[in-house]
């Protein structure tokens, strides 16, 4: 691939800016051109792709400083992408999304609002012609490396560990002091109806930490799990173990945590002795699969997604066959949309190829037909994707500001590139609707 010089500073902050796209309904190809110099004959796909952009405005700087804004008939985001390198464009247009996710770990293009991009990208992917999917020997490699860490019982250690191990000191710098791992609740959440609903009665103010919204959503999850002292749960990916450690403390129950990964591990029972609930909590390096005996409640947060689909209905017959006549299971979820789950499925994505591998989201109804065909009612109680969208945003601004400290860990600049686009790809996805987040209740009958 061509590789053109980075260019300095002094040539980005001085830029052509007497050339602008405007991409009216019907406008022909050549209408994305530089004034009296054209892009290169090579980059004709380029030119195409651009002048089929319908919703928002994109303000592009080329490598050699030049600046082209395309702006769409349609109101929508408004976006920014720098090239440092010609690269990023043949990655893109050989690799789709994957060949952008790398190039930007590569440090081949930058943009002042990550996310404010992915979500153009979203935007107008209908409008695309699928420039933006995996294609080619890309997509082929990323359907069998996806295949390939299936979650078997053995999968499944490697795939855990390749996440949640890369080290307890890394998460904790990031995290709040819960390590809660998944969704917080800033309030407003959906119900199954449409409506807003707050659980306490009363939303969480707009300005309240990561802290207080984790807390709000703790409570939430013990007011579904309805609990009695002396009630044995069952927690399937218990995590760094708070949530297990919560319960004891609060209910009086006792609980069965089980994870994959040994760093989580040993977190999770140490905090469980710091708490003063180490009796009531017994937390083991175990496979879901593999526990016995009968619980009165289990919960599991945002562990479907690493399931995998061929193990769905392993999973839910594994809460009917855990759970006591009449007992309750109480779920978080990612979902995805059905409208998109096809095209999700033929085509791993970014996050299942470098941050959870042998992942699979769920749809709402998939996960519905699953769990009657375990012989459990299921309930959608709330959905709170803005709410994800939020804890990401507040996620990635720790982590970058805790930066300093992490690579004194051992991390480099790529790693650091790749988990910023991570955080900013998910949360593009839950604010454009893509995907969401749920709480669900599971009950068996007597």
């Amino acid at each position: 691939m061509t590789d053109f010089p980075r260019p300095t500073h002094e040539t980005l902050m001085h830029h052509d800016t007497s050339s602008i796209l405007t991409a009216p309904r019907d406008v022909p190809s050549s209408a994305a051109t530089l004034a009296g110099d054209p892009l290169p004959a090579w980059q004709a796909p380029l030119r195409r792709w651009l002048a089929r952009v319908r919703h928002g405005r994109l303000t592009l700087i080329w490598p050699d400083g030049r600046r082209l804004e395309v702006t769409g008939p349609a109101p929508g985001p408004r976006a920014e992408l720098r090239l440092h390198r010609w690269r990023p464009v043949l990655r893109l247009l050989m690799a789709g999304d994957l060949g952008l996710a790398f190039s930007y770990r590569d440090d081949d293009w930058s943009s002042p609002d990550l996310t404010a991009l992915l979500m153009f990208g979203v935007a107008n992917e209908a409008a695309l012609g699928g420039v933006t999917a995996t294609r080619g020997p890309a997509r082929w490699l990323s359907r069998w490396r996806h295949r390939a860490n299936a979650n078997t019982r053995r999968g499944s250690r490697h795939n855990i560990a390749a996440h949640y191990d890369l080290g307890n000191r890394f998460y904790a710098k990031w995290l709040d002091d819960s390590m809660l791992y998944s969704s917080a609740m800033y309030g407003g959440e959906e119900t199954a109806a449409g409506d807003v609903s707050c659980a306490d009665g009363a939303a969480t103010p707009d300005d309240a930490s990561l802290e207080a919204a984790q807390a709000r959503r703790l409570d939430r999850i013990v007011e579904l799990l309805d609990l009695r002292a002396g009630q044995r749960v069952l927690e399937i990916g218990c995590g760094w173990g708070t949530l297990a450690a919560t319960l004891a403390r609060r209910c009086g129950v006792e609980v069965v945590g089980v994870t994959l990964s040994t760093e989580q591990l040993a977190f999770a029972q140490q905090r469980a002795a710091e708490w003063g609930v180490a009796a009531q909590v017994d937390l083991r390096l175990q496979d879901y699969r593999d526990i016995e005996g009968r619980f009165d409640r289990i919960v599991s947060i945002e562990m479907i997604e690493a399931v995998g689909e061929a193990y769905w209905p392993t999973y839910f017959a594994t809460l009917r066959d855990r759970l006591k006549p009449g007992g309750r299971a109480v779920l978080q979820a990612i979902t995805i949309d059905e409208a998109h789950f096809e095209r999700y499925r033929a085509s791993p994505d970014f996050i299942q190829r470098c941050i959870f591998p042998g992942g699979m989201l769920p749809t709402p109804e998939r996960m519905a037909r699953e769990a009657a065909r375990a012989g459990l009612d299921f309930h959608t109680e709330a959905r709170f994707g803005r709410d994800y969208a939020r804890t990401l945003a507040e996620w990635r601004r720790r982590f970058l500001a805790e930066w300093p400290a992490i690579e004194a860990q051992g991390f480099d600049l790529p790693f650091q590139r790749l988990w910023t686009y991570y955080l900013s790809y998910c949360e593009a996805g839950f604010l454009a609707g893509r995907v969401d987040v749920g709480l669900y209740r599971l009950t068996r009958g007597t």
